[in-house]
């Protein structure tokens, strides 16, 4: 079914966003990136609504809100696993209003622009920093130029992925509109994970090779993506403005790294004290705990700190582009427990070439640092990455599999043989009751580590 053309004339552009959660991994459906491309978009006088999707059903109930009023252009939001989701999505809204643009954002086709090439229900993409791209493919839109042109904007074109320049990273993020929390249902978002979400960074200057942040890097040219905050004052007014509103109970801070910047750090923890007074979460790297850091989280209320470990395999590590030492992440639980703070570890399996003795020395390395809380995500493969590409150029990963799959890090999409898929799957289910009772589950290794399968 067709629906009527779209005109601009006399008329504001109306423009959906969505973002899609279904099955996901995450508790959490607030995309911050999402949220400041609304307030952008608000500022400049266009209609916007925004809609969440996180089961089969609300697919049904979108298709009824979008042939009610078609909008001007459809966003999309999309990570590599919600992919296929956000393609079912897409094609339905073409068939039913060819006139419509519909168009993708995200981290998957900024770092792999070639999921166009097999996408036709897309006009195209707006890659990386979207705020001023999308507002100038919007102008061209309204004024009836081109988008061909348009800065970080990609398509397909005699069968080959046109990619344009791309605009600069946002240097100073107050620059942006702040993200939006009315537009956007912040508060089904902080219903749903059971925490009120904020994220005042972007970037992270470490290569692990399975993180999408160096692959973002490299579309902008760089070698790797130096860290851009908010200022401590625009980020407290921010959970102000938001406790304001909402009735906000767990405060989580979820950018990549808390406080790599010390500088921020103190300012920002400072001001959380005198004005918020709460307790609050953060996330984490070993390498930058020490007495002064943890002393700032502790002063400010900080309850929880999420570090990285990943694999207690230190050949596992180097693979994953993370080459601390075991007494390096020992000692920064250490230190992060000794100031009070809660620790919780996160950690992977059903990595390439690892085997289960090596998911035992990651067993063993947790309970030797004893965190309060402990959780192993299976490992999945985001093309774009150094490691996912790996495990696509090297035949590791069962393409129907892949392209059907929506238990992103819940469960295995490699060519694993059905044994040892099923053991990862174990270990995954069972990972806290594993690491908290070695009685129930002694380690049936000695110590030592076997060399990665090449």
């Amino acid at each position: 079914m067709s629906g009527p053309p779209c005109s601009f004339e006399g008329d504001a552009m109306r423009i959906m966003l969505v973002y899609t959660n279904i099955g996901g991994f995450h508790e959490n459906c607030y995309s911050p990136g999402l949220a400041y491309l609304v307030s952008a978009t608000l500022v400049a006088g266009h209609a916007v609504s925004v809609e969440l999707v996180e089961t089969p059903e609300e697919i049904e109930f979108l298709k009824d809100v979008f042939v009610h009023a078609p909008p001007h252009v459809v966003g999309f939001s999309s990570v590599a696993s919600q992919f296929p989701h956000v393609r079912i999505i897409a094609r339905t809204f073409k068939r039913m209003s060819p006139s419509t643009k519909v168009i993708c954002g995200g981290v998957h086709p900024t770092i792999h622009p070639d999921c166009l090439l097999d996408s036709p229900e897309f006009d195209g993409a707006i890659r990386g920093e979207a705020e001023a791209a999308f507002l100038e493919y919007l102008d061209r839109l309204e004024t009836g130029d081109t988008v061909e042109t348009c800065p970080n904007y990609a398509y397909v074109k005699a069968g080959q992925v046109v990619k344009n320049p791309m605009n600069p990273l946002v240097a100073d993020l107050d620059n942006l509109y702040p993200p939006d929390k009315d537009t956007y249902p912040y508060i089904r978002a902080v219903a749903r994970a059971g925490h009120a979400p904020f994220f005042f960074s972007r970037g992270c200057p470490y290569p692990c090779t399975y993180c999408c942040n160096h692959a973002i890097a490299e579309v902008y040219g760089l070698t790797s993506p130096a860290m851009r905050y908010r200022s401590p004052s625009a980020s407290v007014s921010e959970i102000e403005a938001a406790l304001e509103r909402y009735p906000l109970e767990r405060i989580v801070i979820r950018d990549d790294i808390f406080g790599l910047d010390p500088r921020w750090r103190d300012q920002f923890c400072e001001l959380f004290r005198c004005r918020i007074g709460r307790p609050f979460s953060v996330f984490s790297r070993v390498e930058i705990v020490s007495d002064r850091y943890c002393e700032a989280l502790s002063r400010a209320g900080c309850v929880n700190v999420s570090m990285a470990v990943e694999s207690g395999c230190p050949e596992i590590r180097q693979v994953l582009g993370r080459p601390m030492s075991d007494e390096a992440i020992i000692e920064a639980f250490d230190r992060v427990a000794s100031f009070g703070i809660g620790t919780t570890a996160i950690n992977m399996v059903g990595l390439p070439g690892e085997t289960e003795e090596m998911i035992w020395q990651t067993i063993r390395l947790n309970r030797r640092i004893n965190p309060n809380d402990t959780r192993a995500n299976v490992f999945y493969p985001y093309r774009g990455t150094t490691l996912g590409d790996m495990c696509f150029e090297n035949g590791l990963v069962d393409h129907t599999r892949y392209s059907l799959f929506s238990n992103e890090r819940r469960e295995s999409v490699l060519h694993f043989p059905q044994h040892y898929a099923q053991k990862i799957n174990w270990y995954h289910n069972n990972w806290k009751k594993i690491v908290s009772n070695p009685m129930d589950f002694p380690d049936p290794y000695s110590v030592g580590c076997n060399r990665v399968a090449s």
